[in-house]
């Protein structure tokens, strides 16, 4: 059974990052009359192809802004990634022995971010 205040607000919070927030609540509405029938499962599988049709209509109208955004948001995972583990990666870095590209601290953000 689909437990409508969580499921509903979880589902509008994963719509309202492809679309408008106020499309997003009337999409959810309709997909939890029509569950009531069908099942959590159908829901959630309707939510995810509901989302994942916004983000491509997005993409086939300005794909270089979406790449853009892609690779901001890849930059920034990096950068907060970085910035965890750049103490260590500086006492990594001051060791006579330290090579870069065997160093386990500077290749796990990029592993992070990608």
């Amino acid at each position: 059974m689909l437990n409508t205040a969580r499921s509903g607000g979880v589902a509008q919070l994963i719509l309202s990052l492809a679309t408008a927030p106020a499309r997003a609540a009337s999409t959810v509405g309709d997909l939890m009359e029509v569950a009531k029938t069908r099942g959590s499962l159908w829901f959630w599988f309707n939510v995810a192809g509901t989302a994942c049709s916004l983000c491509w209509r997005d993409f086939c109208s300005a794909p270089l802004r979406i790449i853009w955004l892609g690779l901001r948001g890849w930059f920034a995972t990096y950068l907060w990634s970085f910035a965890l583990v750049s103490p260590f990666a500086l006492l990594e870095i001051l060791r006579p022995e330290w090579n870069f590209l065997a160093n386990p601290v500077v290749i796990v953000p990029l592993v992070i971010a990608c």
